[in-house]
């Protein structure tokens, strides 16, 4: 089997979460490549010390030198939001294939200049919004694009509170979960409230880094049979058009509203 050498920029938490997908991926998966960790680059002096952790047998301190070598076949951008433009940009010219964390860019112009890249780019980009990689969340897409007819009405909500945040499903109207941030941080954590005492019945969850894995085999399987991957940078763009609108529309009500005056 070919191998798949993967080069991360970026060791902090998205790092190492990315690193957990590649070692793993392969192991769960039958694939048509071998993922295997290859350069590991980083601006921190620590760098060399994560890359040894984490199973890489190199590694840069210049994400300019990564994207150049021989041994790297895909790029993995798990930066800050300021650096993707110029390393995707940089590595897709460069012939690699590239993994971009969310959101894909700081600007519209930016993200632009990233798809831009990706068309005339012999390599493959993707997107990484690994939530869209639950196998739950798929199949609920899949159901809406074959089985719910036109949509109408689309509501979505990713907020948290100041002290403390409280989850409640309607598919599960007898428990709430809790997060108390007043906790020990070594205790902090959604625990399970039960306010009634049915026959309770749990199927088989999956964890965050799962995510990461589900994204990883789905790149995978793109490069092996050569189909653009989703989510693409096409979709990255779109998303970045919106938070383009949502910084444009929060600066026009803060010129409309007085704080303290109109009730905000």
């Amino acid at each position: 089997m070919t191998d798949l050498r993967v080069g991360v920029v970026g060791h902090g938490f998205m790092g190492r979460a990315h690193a957990h997908a590649w070692r793993s991926v392969g192991h769960f998966f039958d694939l048509p490549l071998r993922p295997r960790l290859s350069v590991l680059c980083g601006r921190s002096p620590a760098v060399g010390a994560a890359a040894v952790r984490l199973g890489f047998p190199a590694w840069e301190t210049d994400w300019r030198c990564l994207v150049e070598r021989d041994d790297v076949d895909l790029v993995d951008i798990c930066t800050p939001g300021d650096t993707h433009a110029p390393i995707a940009i940089a590595a897709l010219r460069a012939g690699k294939h590239v993994l971009c964390e969310k959101p894909l860019a700081n600007s519209v112009a930016e993200a632009e200049a990233m798809v831009r890249a990706a068309r005339d780019a012999p390599g493959l980009a993707m997107a990484g919004f690994n939530f869209r990689r639950l196998p739950s969340v798929e199949f609920a897409r899949e159901l809406v694009a074959k089985r719910a007819g036109e949509i109408r009405h689309v509501r979505a909500a990713y907020l948290n509170g100041s002290l403390g945040s409280v989850i409640f499903d309607l598919g599960s109207p007898n428990e709430v979960s809790f997060l108390n941030t007043t906790d020990p941080p070594a205790e902090r954590g959604f625990r399970r409230i039960r306010v009634a005492h049915p026959a309770w019945w749990y199927s088989h969850a999956i964890g965050y880094e799962h995510t990461f894995t589900h994204q990883a085999r789905h790149l995978v399987e793109a490069i092996g049979s050569g189909l653009r991957p989703t989510p693409s940078f096409e979709d990255g763009l779109r998303v970045q058009r919106v938070l383009d609108a949502v910084s444009t529309s929060s600066g026009d009500w803060r010129h409309v509203l007085t704080p303290g005056v109109d009730g905000c």
